[in-house]
């Protein structure tokens, strides 16, 4: 419990961090950029490559392939997925959003039948408040995640918190959350997470983001007698481009996750680095003309942290 208070003392000092940046500059006021219609949303898709690599497991071996005993995240493969998001404005600075994630790829293993996949999907709605310069938000959802390991399953339900503050071309936003089991079987017990980044618009149509996640559960595996206390870390970069005379945009960017599964009672630990480098397309829709709009007023203020790994990989580790 002790690292669950420093995530939570560190996130605590980040949020006061981001509330004293000084918003004085009448330009970065959020009422000139607002979007004129209170209906606004946005549709991608995009493919990825997904890597492991770093692959160690309890009794420490490695990837090797002179070893036929290991396999797991062993060999890189393809993936693909698609988000959905759909914002309505009140007024008066209130707002709700529905979204849809979904997240696939293809078996890590390097025994060649690609028999079993990682699919992760969720659904959420946000409640959101706008004042000035800073956004306000509540969220609640499910997520539904197909296993590496066999043909395991688990839906967890989602609930958290999350803030934004535009300053300028910048925007700093930062989410914490539970995803606790619905299904006990084989799913990750109450997975505590927190996500904080930053995204910098080089134009309105041209926009930089970065984020560090992380999460902590105490029971990766309750299926199992021992304990596996779980650790995650993710890195995510991104960069977007919409043109100007429609509602099209592009995007690359890379998600990096590491997990260590600890097994404390018989002193083991399990760990994997899994890179994914994806580019993609999106389409919007509703009067948010550029990407700074849609961030500042409308459907890209907030969204999920995506916890593919933590919830399908346990198993397979």
């Amino acid at each position: 419990m002790s690292m669950l208070h420093s995530y939570a003392s560190a996130f605590a000092i980040a949020a006061i961090t981001i509330a004293g940046f000084s918003t004085a500059n009448a330009a970065d006021r959020l009422d000139e950029r607002m979007a004129p219609n209170a209906v606004s949303g946005n549709i991608s898709v995009w493919g990825a490559g997904v890597i492991p690599s770093g692959y160690q497991n309890e009794d420490e071996d490695t990837c090797d392939p002179t070893d036929d005993g290991i396999d797991e995240f062993c060999e890189s493969d393809f993936g693909f997925g698609s988000d959905a998001r759909v914002h309505y404005d009140f007024g008066n600075g209130y707002a709700v959003q529905l979204e849809t994630l979904l997240d696939y790829h293809l078996e890590l293993d390097d025994d060649g039948d690609d028999e079993r996949h990682a699919i992760h999907g969720a659904v959420a709605g946000h409640l959101i408040h706008r004042s000035g310069e800073i956004a306000l938000g509540a969220f609640a959802g499910l997520t539904g995640t197909a296993h590496l390991d066999d043909d395991d399953r688990s839906v967890h339900g989602l609930i958290g918190a999350e803030a934004a503050m535009f300053s300028g071309a910048n925007t700093f936003f930062g989410q914490v959350g539970l995803a606790t089991p619905i299904t006990r079987e084989d799913a990750v017990d109450n997975l505590f997470f927190g996500r904080a980044g930053m995204r910098h618009f080089l134009s309105p149509n041209r926009r930089l983001e970065g984020a560090v996640a992380v999460g902590y559960s105490d029971d990766s595996d309750p299926g199992l007698d021992e304990t596996e206390d779980l650790l995650w870390w993710q890195f995510t970069a991104n960069y977007e481009q919409k043109f100007d005379d429609n509602p099209f945009s592009w995007f690359v960017g890379y998600q990096g996750d590491y997990l260590d599964n600890d097994l404390p009672e018989i002193d083991a630990d399990e760990s994997v680095w899994v890179h994914t480098v994806l580019a993609g397309f999106r389409m919007t829709f509703g009067e948010t003309d550029t990407l700074q709009q849609q961030d500042n007023y409308g459907a890209r203020t907030f969204d999920l942290t995506n916890l593919r790994a933590p919830l399908s990989y346990p198993d397979e580790l």
